[in-house]
């Protein structure tokens, strides 16, 4: 196991979208930087409610920021 496989980062949104903006608009730039260096991202959903188109509209959202 090399060493960036031993580390594991977490990053918790409360929310995906803000009043009067796109999905994860109002968190892109803490994304970014969040994952500054990261090419695969594992999401979960945790929202039951539309639980696979909430998982596709984030992997869109994500792939158009580079991960």
């Amino acid at each position: 196991m090399t060493e960036i496989d031993s580390v594991r980062r977490l990053l918790l949104i409360s929310n995906s979208t803000a009043y009067g903006s796109g999905y994860l608009d109002h968190a892109e730039s803490e994304i970014k930087d969040f994952l500054q260096g990261v090419s695969r991202v594992v999401f979960v959903p945790f929202a039951l409610h539309e639980r696979g188109g909430n998982a596709g509209r984030a992997k869109d959202r994500l792939e158009s920021m580079g991960f």
